[in-house]
Formats: C-alpha cells, structure tokens, sequence
C-alpha cells in the first residue's frame, strides 16, 4: 500500500538496524498542508482525496460527495493549528483503541509531535482517558470532533499505524508502549491471581453456550474467573501483569496480554466460524507462550455464533500448563 501521495511530506522513524530483524516495519508519519480532516472517518482529505487510503464504505464516497465535505468544513481554533489524528473509523474496541490509536499517538509523542500539535480524537470514554494519561498527553491538547463534519488546520499528521495490523508490523513499538503504560498504572498485588480465566458471560456476540462449565471446571483447578467489564485500565493492567496463565475465549480484552509478565501463558478458546490470530501476535511481540483450542459452532457465522468448548479438553490443556508454570518457577 502507497502512503505517500500527492503533496504529503513523509517522517520516517526507524529503529536501529540491529532490532529490526526480519520484519524491518517501521511506523511513518504523513504531514499533510491545505488539507481537510473528515471527522466520520478520521481520514485525511487532500485534492479531493482521501489520504491515506483505507477501505469500508466511507473511503467509496463520490468525488461530488468528497468536494461536499471539504466545502462544509470548519476551521474553529484549529485553522492556523498543527493537528495530529489519534484515531481513525472503525475503531470498535479496546483492541483497536489501544494497538492502532493508542500506538499512533505513542509515535506521535515520541517524536515530539505532540510538543507543539493538538491531538484530534472523538468523545472517549473513562479507559481512552486513562489511558492517554498514562502516556503523559496532556488532556488540554485534546480537539474532541464531533462524529459528523470535517475541520481544516494548518497541518495535519497521520500514522500508517492507524491503519495496520500493528501487533504483525511493529511488535517492538508496540511493546515499548505497553511498557510505558505499565510503569505508569497504579499496580495493586494483593490477592492477584497466578492464572485466571476471562470471562464473556456478559458479552453478546460469540456466544459461548457451556461457559459456565468451563468455569466450574477451571475454578476446581484454582483458575479464577474475571471480567474486565467495569475494572479501570488501571485494575485490568495489575491483573494480567501477575499472571502467569490466561485462558479465555476470543475477545477483546485479551488485549492486556500486553501487560503479562515473562514467562506466562495465553490459552485462548476460539469458535471454527471466526478464528483470527491477532492475540497470538501480540503474544508474540511481548514474548509470552500462546497455544489455543477450535471448537465447532451450533449455529451462527462470525461473531454472531453460538459455540459450545469441550470441557474436558479445556480442563486437560489447562491443567497440562498450570503444571508448565509451577515448575518453572
């Protein structure tokens, strides 16, 4: 994919040579001068196109309809401002809030961007917040956008992080990150678990009918059941970082495997009809072992099945690495 185009001034951060490896990624920032923000999308607008290019409905847009955004735009305090764009259409959960947005805005800080830039995101909840605080922004330089419209600045920034796959393009950034947020959360150890089980009880979509049997069967082996709904980021970041096993079906806050320690265990539990490996990636880029189990759907497609696990090879595969973590402590 091409992201620099037009008359888009590019800054490469590379790391050095030694690290890179095989993979070579590198995040980029896109400087880009006389140009619109689409507040829809978080897509940059430039000659009547979007920059950098994306996919989904909202990239499709005619260049009447295009034209029609960049003709409405507002400038506000931000026309004579440097805007950096922190989020991007799309993003749905607390996996891509946190590996595409947060890693984005992470670049932007470390390059100082955010020295002299606002940074342009929509209405964030308490976890966003919090997270942004435990990069260091300073919530004054927050442009909270409204959902609909555009704004035009005097420069804008965008990362190709925003819009990859990061934990298979840049493990190491990622991984630097994580390790910023790590130090700066406030770490309870009391009573924390060595190996829990994330619940989706309360979830939805992928719909696991025997969880509740899986979880009597792991708690008999001394593995507690959590929820990360309605825990701070703070609470969520203790957590896993004291585990030494997580089992859990496929979801989104599998993404504080990020914050385990070395030497844990992801075992995540996947439905056949929606099997993706982005939490093996990121296992990968923190260094912690991954294994995982597909079971066959009663009914449904992608994340709307309904998927039953069995229990006794859950309880079998669980069991086998509680006895892998006990002795090699």
């Amino acid at each position: 994919m091409e992201w620099l185009r037009l008359n888009s001034e590019s800054i490469h951060r590379r790391a050095p040579a030694s690290e890179h490896g095989k993979r070579g990624s590198r995040i980029r920032h896109f400087n880009y001068e006389g140009a619109v923000l689409d507040c829809a999308s978080g897509g940059i607008i430039l000659n009547d196109r979007y920059l950098p290019p994306s996919r989904g409905p909202r990239y499709d847009l005619s260049a009447m309809e295009i034209r029609s955004i960049v003709d409405e735009a507002t400038q506000a305090h931000t026309a004579e401002a440097h805007v950096a764009v922190g989020y991007r259409a799309g993003w749905k959960n607390y996996y891509h809030w946190t590996t595409q947005c947060l890693l984005s805005i992470h670049s932007f800080m470390q390059d100082g961007v955010l020295d002299t830039a606002l940074l342009a995101v929509p209405e964030l909840g308490g976890i966003q917040l919090r997270s942004l605080d435990l990069l260091g922004i300073d919530r004054g330089r927050l442009v909270n956008v409204r959902p609909a419209g555009a704004i035009r600045a005097r420069k804008f920034t965008a990362a190709n992080a925003m819009f990859a796959l990061t934990a298979h393009r840049f493990p190491r950034e990622l991984k630097k990150m994580a390790s910023v947020l790590k130090s700066s959360a406030s770490l309870e150890r009391a009573d924390s678990p060595s190996a829990v089980y994330i619940s989706r009880l309360d979830s939805h979509r992928r719909k696991m009918r025997n969880e509740e049997d899986v979880i009597t069967a792991l708690e008999k082996l001394g593995v507690q059941p959590v929820s990360m709904t309605g825990k701070t980021l703070d609470d969520q970041i203790s957590m896993i970082s004291n585990a030494r096993l997580i089992v859990a079906p496929h979801g989104a806050g599998l993404t504080n495997i990020l914050y385990a320690a070395p030497g844990a265990h992801l075992y995540e539990l996947f439905s056949a009809s929606y099997t993706v490996n982005c939490y093996q990636a990121l296992a990968q880029a923190v260094g912690i072992g991954y294994t995982n189990s597909v079971f066959q759907p009663t009914s449904g497609d992608g994340h709307n099945t309904v998927w039953s696990a069995d229990v006794d090879e859950v309880t079998r595969n669980t069991e086998a690495r509680l006895k892998q973590a006990t002795n090699s402590v």
